[in-house]
């Protein structure tokens, strides 16, 4: 099979590349160096899916960075993120691990974080939940959750929830539900409430 164009595309680093038998594929400029392609050269069909492929990587690994620049994600997420995109499984894993390599992938430092924006707003329960939804596993999960403390968060929400509430029975049930569907926990959702209803008595 003979290379009869390469046309650059736009003002990007793409270029259309025209083959004999009327197919074409875009690859980026330094593919293009890289595979030492050029108008006239013969190259076989096993050849031209690995430059493919190999060229996929490329744009899989900047969309990925793309992502990541704009907000932190899990190595599940990013995974997803890109299948969604359309690259296939052997160029995903490729990715991921390179991600991993250059430091741009860490899921025990994601979690951590993770953590840190969510500890007061979410009890420990609802945080271990969302990031087992987010690919993390338990051992990185409760590593991350081992010095957070979630009754002084959840205090001040039920201190706020209670706000111009009168102390009654039926309040009382609603703020323990309340916590409950922040994800705290059942023994400090108890604590929680018998202190602020001793502090509203």
């Amino acid at each position: 099979m003979k290379v009869c164009q390469i046309e650059k595309i736009g003002k990007g680093e793409n270029c259309r590349v025209l083959l004999e038998n009327g197919f074409s594929l875009i690859l980026s400029m330094e593919t293009i160096y890289k595979s030492s392609l050029c108008v006239g050269a013969e190259i076989s069909e096993e050849k031209l899916s690995q430059i493919h492929i190999e060229n996929e990587k490329g744009k899989a690994f900047d969309k990925a960075i793309k992502l990541l620049s704009k907000v932190s994600k899990s190595k599940k997420e990013v995974k997803e993120y890109l299948l969604q995109k359309g690259y296939l499984p052997q160029v995903v894993e490729f990715t991921i691990a390179k991600l991993e390599e250059y430091k741009y992938l860490n899921d025990e430092l994601f979690a951590k974080d993770f953590v840190s924006c969510n500890k007061n707003l979410k009890g420990k329960k609802m945080i271990s939940y969302l990031l087992a939804q987010k690919g993390i596993n338990k051992e990185i999960i409760d590593n991350a959750l081992l010095d957070f403390n979630e009754f002084s968060p959840a205090l001040k929400i039920a201190e706020k929830y209670m706000k111009n509430k009168d102390y009654d029975y039926k309040n009382k049930q609603k703020l323990y539900a309340h916590l409950l569907a922040k994800g705290y926990c059942y023994g400090t959702c108890s604590a929680v409430v018998d202190e602020i209803f001793a502090d509203g008595d």
